[in-house]
């Protein structure tokens, strides 16, 4: 059996109660040489968290599991921060070390905070901890509701090191992050999210990494996506692997800035777009992941995050706004000399677009007058004649939108095509995202070749008119071949997504 295909029946087995069954799953693959330090955490996850009298022994339990990653990496262990309490994420310390002194480098760290009151306190006493102590701590708030702000002037008054600056309005994690940067005076600069909790060692380990390499921009450590009860889950949708790139943990030369600006200001996936754009601009090679099967940090799993959110899941990479703004950041990379790739938050016009729904202001549902859904990837007359549609729309002075429709043979990974991106890069129509909502005067089916399938996700499209271009050719079978769709099914498919039969 393969070590992933063990993680993952042993996370099942957990999941269903089958404590002893994933123990002894465990056991068997140490016995047969697996010795893989996602093993010791699928191992600690079969002591689950307990309210009942021999929960300390559990805990103790637990830990021991968890140590062996670090003493494995040869780290201090972690342990309780007080012993008479359950072992949670907020109840963590690394194993006390003798004070070191004062390192030359500063770093700063800017944590983008928005109602993080609960979690503030531990995730800076995790960093308080920290064995490179010349530390610039940002705490931006990003105009919480709760009390986040207080808690974090409260934890500045007992550590200089700390600052606190405030958004006047919620912008968004990368907006804050941007506020943090002109505040920020180190030589690195890394990123933490304000309910995580970091191993005492971690900012000194990255750090290392970059004064060992003065060609090396940036780098990252590794994480483990954990519950409050210090459950590890893995990501969303792999469970076979519970250790993982920490995008949270993203360190940099603080020069860097001058050249390609800072964060986009959308509200999420733009911390992987800046690394790209650091990537490109500096011609780096893959930045490093420190101690890669090590995670010297806990990300603790919210379902009120942004990653979590349905319409900004990190599913949606794969499929949804993640994944649209990811191919059209990578097209402007492609498409710009590396000295011109530099993002600045004040201007007024954006290098790139984005889905309209991460957008710091997003307009509720945005208006054209013309929306064209096809397989903009097919290589045919249905291709030919949706770019007509987008001609014809432009040559009126429409303002039209997008949609890509996959047909269900098609490559689903398969980007963009690249004539319809660098029509989107020119501000000449604009993509819409599954999932988003838009207003339209005229919605145009190009073909409902596609339409012989749902797919799982599609805008909520408000029309005036319903217009689909049948293609009769392609319903009529030859003496050779079967039509290439059933016209009726199509028709039925179309009524049920946009509730109207269309004119066509």
């Amino acid at each position: 059996m393969r070590l992933k295909d063990i993680v993952l029946e042993a996370y099942c087995l957990v999941r269903i109660g089958s404590v002893e069954a994933a123990r002894e799953l465990i056991q068997e693959a140490f016995d047969n040489g697996f010795d893989d330090p996602t093993l010791y955490l699928a191992m600690a996850n079969t002591y689950p968290a307990s309210d009942s009298s021999n929960s300390t022994e559990i805990d103790e339990l637990r830990l021991s599991w968890i140590n062996r990653l670090y003493d494995k990496a040869g780290l201090l262990p972690i342990t309780k921060a007080n012993h008479t309490k359950p072992l949670r994420i907020d109840n963590l310390r690394t194993s006390l070390v003798s004070s070191t002194p004062e390192q030359e480098s500063k770093v700063s760290v800017i944590i983008p905070a928005y109602n993080a009151a609960n979690t503030l306190s531990y995730t800076l006493e995790g960093l308080f901890a920290q064995t490179w102590r010349n530390l610039e701590i940002i705490v931006v708030d990003d105009h919480s509701t709760d009390d986040t702000l207080a808690v974090a002037e409260g934890l500045a008054d007992r550590d200089n090191r700390v600052k606190v600056a405030h958004q006047d309005r919620n912008l968004g994690a990368y907006s804050a992050r941007n506020l943090g940067l002109s505040l920020a005076s180190g030589e690195f600069v890394t990123v933490h999210d304000a309910g995580d909790w970091s191993h005492a060692q971690k900012i000194e380990l990255q750090v290392n990494g970059l004064l060992s390499d003065s060609a090396a921009p940036a780098n990252y450590s590794c994480m483990a996506r954990a519950s409050e009860t210090l459950s590890f889950l893995g990501k969303f949708r792999r469970k076979d692997r519970l250790i993982d790139r920490n995008p949270s943990s993203f360190m940099f030369r603080r020069k860097i800035v001058d050249a390609v600006g800072g964060w986009d200001t959308v509200r999420v996936s733009a911390d992987t777009e800046f690394a790209m754009r650091i990537m490109k601009a500096t011609s780096a090679k893959p930045f490093d992941r420190i101690l890669e099967s090590c995670p010297v940090a806990f990300a603790v799993d919210s379902e009120v995050s942004l990653t979590s959110n349905e319409a900004t899941h990190g599913k949606t990479i794969h499929y949804g706004v993640r994944r649209e703004y990811q191919e059209a950041a990578k097209y402007w990379h492609s498409v710009t000399a590396p000295h011109d790739l530099r993002a600045e938050p004040s201007a007024s016009k954006r290098p790139f677009p984005a889905p309209e729904s991460i957008l710091p202001h997003p307009r509720e549902r945005p208006e054209y007058d013309c929306l064209v859904i096809a397989d903009f990837n097919r290589s045919d007359s249905a291709y030919g004649a949706a770019i007509e549609h987008l001609s014809a729309a432009r040559m009126r002075g429409d303002s039209v939108a997008v949609f890509e429709w996959r047909d269900y043979h098609s490559d689903a990974a398969a980007p963009l095509t690249h004539e319809v991106r660098r029509m989107a890069q020119l501000g000449q129509v604009r993509v819409i995202a599954p999932g988003e909502s838009v207003r339209v005067k005229v919605l145009i089916i190009s073909t409902p070749r596609p339409l012989r399938y749902i797919i799982d996700r599609y805008p909520n499209i408000d029309f005036d008119e319903l217009v689909v271009i049948f293609d009769t050719n392609s319903t009529r079978p030859t003496e050779a071949s079967e039509p290439e769709y059933d016209i009726y099914l199509a028709r039925a498919n179309i009524v049920e997504v946009f509730g109207s039969r269309g004119s066509g």
